[in-house]
C-alpha cells in the first residue's frame, strides 16, 4: 500500500499493488476499481470524480470518472514527480526532482512553475489553503520548505530532525507533523518556526524463528517483551500470554500468514510469520 485518501469520513481511496480500491464506508470494505500493471505512488483526490496521481516512475496521472479510467498528462518528461496535493477543487501543487514546484489555479489545466530555490528532490507536499503550505526536501535532513504567499516564495526550515524526512501534513496554518526514517514523528505548533522535537515512535528491533513455523515460534528481542499479539488477515488481534519457556503455541492456527506484534519499552514492531 503506497497512499491514501479521503474526501469525507465515509469515501477514501487506497493505492495497492497494482491497482486503486474505494471505500464508501469509511474503510469497512474495500472495491477495487482500477487495475493496473503499473502501480501507483501517490494519489488525490478532488471529489468523488476528480483525481490526480502520480505513477511509480514520476509521471502524472488524471481521472475524471472517481478513479476507473486514468489518462497521462503532458510534462517536462525529466521531471519526477513525488507528491500532488490540491487546496480546493481549482487550486493544487506537484513537486518533484530537481526542486521542481508546479502550481495550478484553474483545476489542473495549466501549471505555473514556482521557484523553491533548490535543486534537490521534493518528496512530500501540503496545503491547510490557497496560501500556507510546506514541502519536504528529502535531499537535506529534516529540511523543509514554508510558503505564506501560495507559493510565490519559499523559506527554508529545519525541523531539527537528525533522520530524512519524508512526510508531512498540518490541521491548521501553525499545528504540523512530519514523519520520516527510524519511526521520527515531529510536531510543531508554530508553523514550523519553532518545531517541538518529539520523536514519539521509536521501533524496536526482533526476530522470529523458525518462521515458517509450525507447532511454536520464538521471539529474539534485544529489549524485554511487555506484551505480543498475533495478527490475521482480516486484521483481528489475538493476544498471546509471554510463555515461561519462551516458545509461543500456534495452536489452532491454520497455515497462512500472519503478523507479530510485540510492545517493548522501546515501542511496538510488527514482523509476519508464515504457519505451515
Amino acid at each position: 500500500m503506497k497512499s491514501i485518501n479521503f474526501i469525507s469520513d465515509q469515501i477514501g481511496w487506497i493505492i495497492v499493488s497494482g491497482g486503486l480500491l474505494k471505500t464508501s464506508d469509511a474503510g469497512n470494505t474495500w472495491t477495487k476499481i482500477y487495475d493496473s500493471s503499473n502501480t501507483f505512488k501517490s494519489i488525490f483526490f478532488n471529489d468523488t470524480l476528480k483525481a490526480w496521481a502520480l505513477s511509480f516512475e514520476g509521471k502524472v496521472m488524471r481521472s475524471t470518472n472517481g478513479g476507473s479510467t486514468w489518462q497521462p498528462q503532458n510534462f517536462d518528461p525529466d521531471i519526477v514527480f513525488n507528491s500532488v496535493f490540491f487546496s480546493d477543487l481549482q487550486t493544487g501543487w506537484l513537486v518533484g526532482s530537481n526542486g521542481t514546484i508546479l502550481k495550478t489555479s484553474n483545476g489542473g489545466q495549466s501549471w505555473q512553475n514556482q521557484n523553491s530555490g533548490i535543486n534537490e528532490y521534493l518528496k512530500s507536499v501540503h496545503f491547510t489553503d490557497t496560501l500556507n503550505g510546506w514541502v519536504v526536501v528529502s535531499g537535506f535532513n529534516g529540511a523543509i520548505l514554508h510558503t505564506t504567499n501560495g507559493g510565490n516564495s519559499w523559506i527554508a526550515q529545519k525541523t531539527g530532525s537528525s533522520e530524512p524526512i519524508f512526510s508531512i501534513y498540518f490541521t491548521d496554518p501553525q499545528n504540523g507533523w512530519v514523519a520520516g526514517r527510524s519511526g521520527t514523528i515531529l510536531h510543531t505548533s508554530t508553523s514550523g518556526i519553532t518545531p517541538t522535537h518529539k520523536t514519539i515512535v521509536s521501533v524496536p528491533t526482533f526476530s522470529l524463528y523458525p518462521n515458517p513455523a509450525e507447532e511454536y515460534f520464538q521471539i529474539d528481542s534485544k529489549s524485554p517483551i511487555l506484551s505480543a499479539s498475533i495478527i490475521d488477515g482480516t486484521g483481528r488481534e489475538i493476544e498471546i500470554k509471554l510463555p515461561g519457556d519462551g516458545k509461543f503455541p500456534l495452536h489452532g492456527l491454520g497455515g497462512r500468514l500472519y503478523w507479530v506484534k510485540i510492545q517493548t519499552k522501546d515501542g511496538v514492531a510488527v514482523q509476519k510469520l508464515v504457519k505451515k
